[in-house]
């Protein structure tokens, strides 16, 4: 037991980006709401909950956000292990910063620590929640 109990639900599901012999592994995975309200899997291989319920020490009282750092090129995101890009953050890939260092050389880039996009990531979740109670009150 490492101490860090994500408080995103978690389901088991077959994960298809992880085969062996061909066939899809089932995985534990973080389910998140997406830009559009969807559900949107983690990939347990760049997923930061499934990074810090696997490295959480023992007695460790303080998360690592503070080590996040996302990529911009010419105003997208990049995705996690740079496949690719995004304009949505919850979408983009969260890497340290001496990771994020190495993408400087490019033309168009900059890095900034997640911590810096907290106003826009706040926005969108009360966008979110907004949208949310607007389907709630349909349904009724």
């Amino acid at each position: 037991m490492t101490g860090y109990i994500s408080p995103i639900p978690t389901i088991v599901a077959l994960d298809y980006t992880s085969r062996v012999a061909g066939r899809p592994q089932e995985r534990r995975m973080h389910v998140f709401t997406g830009p559009d309200g969807r559900e949107v899997r983690c990939n347990p291989a760049a997923c930061r909950e499934c990074h810090r319920e696997a490295t959480w020490t023992a007695g460790q009282n303080r998360g690592v956000s503070a080590a996040l750092w996302v990529i911009r090129r010419h105003g997208a995101f990049f995705r996690p292990d740079a496949a690719g890009y995004t304009h949505h953050i919850a979408a983009a890939g969260f890497y340290t910063e001496t990771e994020a260092r190495k993408y400087l050389d490019a033309e168009g880039v900059s890095i900034r620590p997640l911590s810096h996009y907290r106003t826009e990531i706040d926005a969108a979740l009360a966008g979110a929640d907004r949208l949310r109670a607007a389907l709630e009150g349909e349904a009724c």
